[in-house]
């Protein structure tokens, strides 16, 4: 039976305590930003309420919410387009190496 991949023209990137340290940062770094959006999204989601309870005794206070909830929406999904349309940098790559490395 015929190898499709050739294991030997290449070897393995080499494991070192740098990189495992700049991994477990970049998970961190993941985890962090996870509960920062939670909780973002959890006091939006309590100022609307607000907004939708108050409808009646403040009606002010219901517009001023409820821009506030479309404005800080409108933010976080213009960020969220730019942060998905960087590529990816790799420990110790620049922009030129990541291209050829692939």
């Amino acid at each position: 039976m015929k190898q499709i991949y050739d294991f030997e023209s290449m070897a393995p990137p080499a494991l070192t305590g740098r990189l495992l340290e700049e991994k477990l940062e970049q998970r961190k770094v993941q985890r962090e930003t996870i509960l920062v959006t939670l909780a973002g999204m959890l006091l939006q989601i309590a100022v609307f309420c607000l907004a939708i309870l108050f409808h009646g005794t403040y009606p002010l206070f219901t517009w001023l919410a409820v821009g506030y909830c479309i404005f800080s929406l409108s933010g976080g999904g213009m960020l969220a387009v730019v942060y998905l349309n960087t590529p990816p940098q790799g420990p110790g790559r620049s922009d030129g190496e990541l291209e050829n490395s692939i």
